[in-house]
C-alpha cells in the first residue's frame, strides 16, 4: 500500500511547487485581497492647443471682440462670397474706425482660396462711412506671397441690417490706401454667403 501512495504524494508535492513558482514569476492578485492599495495614478496633463495663427506671427481677427471705444465712425464685420464664377471662395475679417481726434485704426485679413489662392493681412488707413456703407483703405504688412507688402488696397462694403437680404462686400482693389478710399469709388459688391457687417455713422 505504501508503494502506491508514493507516487500520489510525489504528484501532490510538485503541483504546490509548480503553484509557488507560478505565483512568484505572475506576483501576486488583486493587492485589496491582500490588504494593500495601488499608488494613485496622477492624468496626463492637458495641452491646450496653440492659438490660431492666420499667418506666422498674426493671430486671426476677431473684428467683434476688438475695443471700440473712442471710435465715431466704425466699421467692422467678416463673412464668405463666391467669386470667380464660384469657383473660388473669399473669406474676409476687418475692422476700420475714425477717432474723434481725427485718427484712423483698424486691421483687415483676407484669405482668397482659389486654385492660386493667397493670404494677406494688413493694417487699416482711412475710413470712409456714408449712411449704411463703408470704403476702407489699407497697406499689406503680411502676405502668403512673396513682395505683397506695402501695397494699398480699398474695398468697400454694405451693411443692410440683420437677416434678409444678407450684407454685401466688394473685393479688394489696388489702389491709394487714402486718396481712393476718400474718393468713394462704386465698387461692385457681392451678397455674402455667410457673415455679417456693421457701419456705424457719426450720428
Amino acid at each position: 500500500m505504501l508503494s502506491k501512495r508514493l507516487p500520489l504524494a510525489i504528484l501532490c508535492a510538485a503541483a504546490l511547487v509548480a503553484c509557488d513558482a507560478a505565483d512568484s514569476v505572475s506576483g501576486p492578485g488583486d493587492p485589496s485581497l491582500l490588504g494593500g492599495t495601488f499608488p494613485p495614478v496622477e492624468p496626463p496633463p492637458i495641452e491646450k492647443p496653440p492659438i490660431e495663427e492666420f499667418l506666422p506671427g498674426v493671430p486671426v481677427l476677431d473684428p467683434f471682440g476688438e475695443d471700440d471705444e473712442g471710435a465715431v465712425e466704425l466699421a467692422r464685420g467678416f463673412g464668405e462670397f463666391d467669386v470667380d464664377f464660384g469657383t473660388a471662395q473669399r473669406t474676409f475679417a476687418f475692422v476700420a474706425r475714425n477717432r474723434a481726434d481725427g485718427t484712423t485704426t483698424g486691421q483687415y485679413q483676407v484669405d482668397n482660396q482659389g486654385v492660386g489662392g493667397s493670404r494677406e493681412a494688413g493694417t487699416v488707413t482711412c475710413l470712409e462711412v456714408d449712411g449704411n456703407q463703408a470704403w476702407i483703405g489699407g497697406v499689406i504688412t503680411h502676405s502668403s506671397l512673396p513682395g505683397r507688402e506695402g501695397t494699398a488696397r480699398v474695398f468697400r462694403v454694405i451693411d443692410r441690417g440683420d437677416g434678409d437680404p444678407p450684407d454685401q462686400a466688394s473685393l479688394l482693389v489696388v489702389g491709394d490706401a487714402t486718396v481712393t478710399c476718400h474718393a468713394r469709388p462704386l465698387l461692385p459688391v457681392e451678397d455674402l454667403d455667410e457673415g455679417k457687417i456693421q457701419v456705424r455713422d457719426g450720428a
